[in-house]
């Protein structure tokens, strides 16, 4: 929470450099209000003993989420103070869970050290997405993430917090390395620094922002360097800064690296008998891998200006929910749930043939147990319930049932932005009401911390353990 305050001090910086004084006044509130309640948790609870459970290892990710999102949009209230505490919060949580969508288009276009803020919070939101699911969810059987192998070297920080700090240390030199070049290669394309420094950091942590350029990047060179680098978003960073270290570039042989290039290879194909005008090829393409990393990054022309047909919303909907390799950024199931469901789908009809048989389940040369597959269903049935569940209370809170479905499924597979690729008639998330931002805030919440894990705190043997 300290941290986060502190980080406030860039776009201070930046207000004053832009001459922008009611964002340096907003600013300023935020990092004394931050500081005020940070300071005093620290003081309260320094002498405190040091408990480690496995309540704790889930409820302190979480807790530490709500604290984070609720400093990142304190900015945000001090600026637009009729918007009340409910939207700022949800535009804290968006940020950090590198949703991208924002309560505040329409009103913050115009503030460039907002833009900033949000850019750098989404980013820095992607990179405590990595070490999260490196750290925690591989050591909790969390949905068959626990067969992802991370290949770092953690040393004896096995599990927990060791080896989130492990994982901080090792994988942050990378992460701003490649912000950076794709920073430098947006720059050499034709784009403005300020354009360039912002649409490299939500590149890199696959989140599309709607309140900047409404999440539209202009020209054909920009649009190729970004689409390279979400692929490389939609990689596990542990995976790449392995083989970088080893100087071992063939990446072929993963199985989500070529799930990856193979979906998007079909659903381009697909897209592209479904949508018209001039360059229909590269909208299909862009189309397939901004939906596939759920950051739903526009291209300039925007395909959907005039609506598109039920298949196209299918397509997207189907990227979206499958999402990107179990160590990166984006959201969605990702794609190690869909090897593992292949995997058994392949062994149950190989058995169709030969009832006989004894196989052993295998991903990536990995041995598939009796409980992985256990998890794995439980998140997609968790994801599924919890859908239902959320379009029927936003329905209830009188949004349009259609609305209701897009917005449930951005804000679960952490794609803001795809809400408009799904149904271009949604009115925008500034039109949304107080209640909605605060079931859309848990829903993203969920989606960031899995769906399996949330449904661990409601077990009674969890909290006696």
């Amino acid at each position: 929470m300290l941290s986060v305050t502190l980080l406030e001090i860039i776009p201070l910086a930046f207000s004053y450099i832009y001459s922008e004084a009611a964002v340096s006044a907003a600013f300023s509130a935020s990092i004394f209000f931050s500081l005020l309640i940070g300071g005093g948790l620290f003081l309260g609870f320094r002498s405190s003993a040091q408990v480690r459970t496995p309540a704790l290892t889930i409820g302190l990710p979480i807790v530490g989420s709500l604290s984070i999102a609720f400093v990142a949009g304190l900015p945000f209230f001090f600026m637009f103070p009729e918007r009340g505490i409910y939207a700022a919060f949800y535009e804290g949580v968006s940020m950090l869970t590198t949703n991208g969508a924002s309560a505040y288009v329409g009103n913050i276009e115009g503030f460039k050290s907002l833009i900033i803020w949000q850019a750098l919070m989404v980013w820095l939101g992607g990179f405590i997405a990595i070490a999260y699911t490196l750290s925690i969810l591989t050591a909790l059987n969390s949905g068959g993430i626990q067969l992802h192998r991370s290949s770092l070297p953690f040393g004896e920080s096995d599990i927990g917090y060791p080896r989130l700090i492990s994982i901080f240390k090792t994988l942050s030199n990378l992460y701003v390395f490649i912000t950076s070049i794709c920073c430098l290669l947006l720059l050499i394309g034709g784009l403005g620094f300020f354009d360039a420094v912002i649409f490299s950091m939500i590149t890199i942590s696959t989140s599309g922002l709607t309140s900047f350029n409404g999440g539209v990047v202009q020209g054909t060179m920009p649009q190729i360097i970004i689409a390279i680098f979400l692929v490389v978003g939609m990689m596990n960073w542990d995976f790449l800064y392995s083989r970088l270290r080893s100087r071992d570039l063939a990446i072929f042989d993963h199985f989500e690296f070529k799930s990856i290039v193979g979906i998007i290879i079909l659903s381009s194909v697909l897209l592209f008998f479904q949508l018209d005008g001039d360059n229909r090829l590269w909208n299909a393409i862009f189309l397939a891998i901004s939906a596939l990393s759920t950051s739903g990054i526009g291209v300039a022309n925007d395909v959907f200006s005039e609506g598109h047909a039920l298949p196209v919303a299918i397509i997207v909907i189907f990227l979206a929910g499958l999402g990107g390799a179990a160590a990166s950024t984006t959201g969605g199931l990702k794609q190690i749930r869909l090897g593992i469901l292949l995997t058994l789908a392949n062994a149950e009809l190989k058995r169709l043939a030969h009832p006989n048989s004894i196989r052993v389940f295998k991903y990536n040369n990995e041995p598939i147990q009796l409980r992985d597959m256990e998890a794995v269903w439980l998140a997609v049935g968790g994801f599924v319930l919890t859908m239902a569940i959320g379009c029927l209370v936003l329905a209830i809170f009188a949004v349009e049932f259609k609305h209701a479905v897009a917005l449930t499924f951005s804000a679960l597979t952490l794609s803001g932005p795809v809400v408009f690729m799904i149904d271009p008639n949604f009115y925008g998330f500034s039109g949304l009401q107080d209640v909605d931002y605060a079931i859309l805030s848990i829903l993203m919440i969920v989606g960031r911390i899995e769906v399996s894990v949330i449904f661990a705190l409601l077990a009674k043997a969890f909290w006696r353990s």
